[in-house]
């Protein structure tokens, strides 16, 4: 048997679902906006009406699975009977079954118009099935109303054409100003088959002004697109190799070693790591982490100087923690090697590296200013200097005015203390 559904009514799930977000919409808007007497008396009036409007559709939703009108719900047709499916509300009351041979026409009048509902139009499918048996009695029953609520009203039509081969003397009459191309017609007829669901929402679509069409297809690139963002971020990482798992081993040993601050025996880790992969950055960041605090300097230097010309390859640290946004060292890299080119005199390539955090930092509060500030007051340039140390001092003052934790008033007396001596200098 091939099932055909008749009446397209709001499924009850449909219909608690659109109560049950009216509900959590009213009750939303009765604790946060009924009940804040901050906000004014003409925002709460409005609310007031948006739960009277919601109040109002809930019958609504409601009408289509709880109407007491009795409706054909389903057309049974077998290779030689037709069965009529008649119900009230959800109830079948009665099956009529009707044998093809005593059917003497099948007749399916349908108007589809396009009609004006305030300022929105909607698609109303007006669709009335007679049947007339050998004894000239006559069956009849429309497929109206909610077809414009939910559901594409033409699919209707394509069920029947589905089966119409079977059906003798059948007949289709189609009338009104909406677009529904004939051609569709007889190509369901030869090969039953269904309206694809993409022309369903054409049709629809084809009813909506053009603004609110517009607004859907943005919405619609929007979800997608965060669908897209969550799917990548929650997309899993590409197994190790062999080689990379060693790597990645040796690698989380140094780390719990440099947290212990036994910095000789993680250099040592990392060299072996280094060993078995030499083109990862990360494992020259740490290095240049653990000679930092040794306080070899120039080391430092040379291991961050080594670990930038690899940072065009994702790092191993990386690729095993599934990081999707992060494609490598290169910022701390310079941060580092900015601080030891520092403290090991090397000027010019601590300007260097500190002028690229700056122009690439996130950070609101950074000490990269006056870093690279000290880079150029011991370059001799204090007039560059100067712009550093004040573009650092207002960074301080922003993080005291709202109470911040990164800096304190010390801070402040500190680079007061550079500005005077670059000032002192200009001035000489």
């Amino acid at each position: 048997m091939i099932k055909i559904k008749v009446q397209s009514r709001i499924p009850v799930f449909v219909s608690v679902l659109l109560f049950t977000i009216a509900v959590v919409v009213i009750g939303f808007i009765i604790k946060y906006v009924l009940f804040d007497y901050s906000l004014s008396y003409s925002t709460r009036n409005n609310a007031w009406e948006l739960i009277f409007l919601l109040l109002f559709f809930v019958p609504i939703f409601f009408n289509s699975s709880t109407s007491k009108d009795e409706y054909v719900s389903d057309l049974l047709i077998s290779n030689n009977t037709l069965e009529i499916i008649y119900k009230v509300k959800n109830k079948v009351v009665e099956k009529e079954r009707i044998a093809l041979d005593n059917i003497k026409g099948f007749k399916i009048s349908a108007v589809l118009n396009n009609m004006q509902s305030g300022r929105t139009k909607v698609l109303n499918a007006q669709i009335t099935t007679k049947i007339r048996l050998n004894n000239d009695e006559v069956i009849m029953f429309d497929n109206t109303g909610d077809t414009k609520l939910i559901g594409c009203p033409y699919q209707y039509i394509l069920d029947i054409l589905k089966v119409s081969s079977k059906i003798p003397n059948f007949s289709l009459k189609l009338t009104g100003n909406s677009e529904f191309d004939l051609a569709y017609v007889n190509y369901f007829k030869l090969f039953g088959k269904k309206l694809p669901f993409i022309h369903c929402i054409k049709y629809q679509l084809k009813a909506i002004p053009k603004p609110i069409r517009i607004t859907l297809c943005i919405s619609l690139i929007l979800f997608l697109f965060g669908l897209s963002m969550l799917g990548y971020m929650f997309l899993p990482a590409m197994p190790l190799t062999k080689e990379e798992k060693q790597y990645y081993q040796l690698y989380n040993e140094a780390i719990e070693l440099k947290k212990s601050k036994n910095y000789v025996s993680a250099i040592q880790k990392l060299n072996a790591a280094q060993n078995i992969i030499e083109t990862s950055s990360d494992s020259y960041l740490q290095k240049a982490y653990c000679y930092e605090y040794l306080k070899q300097y120039d080391s430092c230097l040379a291991e961050a100087k080594e670990g930038l010309k690899y940072v065009d390859k994702k790092p191993i640290y990386y690729k095993a923690k599934n990081y999707k946004f992060s494609d490598n060292d290169k910022f701390l890299l310079n941060s580092v090697l900015g601080d030891c080119g520092l403290r090991s005199n090397n000027y010019n390539e601590s300007l260097q590296a500190f002028s690229y955090v700056i122009n690439n930092s996130q950070y609101m509060y950074t000490d990269a200013y006056f870093k690279r500030g000290k880079a150029y007051y011991y370059l001799g340039q204090y007039n560059l200097a100067l712009a550093d140390f004040i573009k650092h001092k207002s960074i301080i003052e922003e993080c005291l005015k709202n109470s911040c934790s990164v800096y304190k008033a010390k801070n402040l007396n500190n680079i007061n203390k550079w500005i005077n001596a670059s000032t002192t200098n200009i001035n000489k």
